[in-house]
């Protein structure tokens, strides 16, 4: 009773930031205004978001997302074959093409539904192509009371653990940061 596949994810980077520059700039305690700096702080900022976000598996910033899934294999014809989409938000623009030896095939929307928490359900139909792309547009919902804390300070980690030449280098998170990401957390294993 087991449906094995593998699954690569590409997503593009989001355009803007949850949290503005003068929300990071006031947790930090920020008060001069050099370009360096400010720059320093945006990036700080959305690789904070982009860990967040990886950690908790919720959109934080609206992105478009693709899917690769391969490698098909089911010990039941009766299990059904669904997987949870990464980053839980609203979805839209959902869109499920078969590939088969090269060839591209957009599925007809009646062959796939999303329900629930973001779960991709699959009619036994598609599972006859070599690869599935499932490519969508993911944009927060809900985002929880008290995230924008544990983002500002992932931000905090960051920003005291910047290198010299202005990269973000974090060689953990500290604790206080990880235990207030954890209860934000949603299921990050695909089904």
């Amino acid at each position: 009773m087991q449906t094995f596949y593998s699954i690569d994810v590409d997503k593009t980077q989001s355009a803007g930031v949850h949290i503005t520059a003068e929300q990071a700039k006031n947790y930090l305690k920020v008060e001069f205004d050099v370009t360096a700096e400010n720059t320093l702080i945006e990036s700080i900022t959305k690789a904070a978001e982009e860990q967040a976000e990886e950690i908790i598996n919720r959109c934080i910033n609206q992105k478009d997302v693709t899917l690769l899934i391969t490698s098909f294999e089911r010990e039941d014809a009766n299990y059904p074959f669904m997987f949870r989409l990464p980053y839980r938000g609203t979805i839209s623009s959902l869109v499920v093409t078969g590939i088969d030896e090269g060839t591209e095939t957009v599925i007809n929307s009646s062959e796939y539904y999303v329900n629930g928490r973001n779960i991709l359900n699959v009619n036994d139909t598609l599972i006859g192509y070599d690869e599935l792309k499932v490519t969508y547009t993911i944009a927060p919902l809900n985002l929880p009371i008290g995230l924008d804390t544990a983002i500002l300070k992932l931000i905090g980690d960051y920003y005291v653990n910047r290198t010299n030449d202005s990269l973000v280098t974090v060689s953990r998170i500290s604790e206080s940061t990880r235990a207030m990401l954890t209860p934000f957390e949603d299921v990050k294993s695909w089904i």
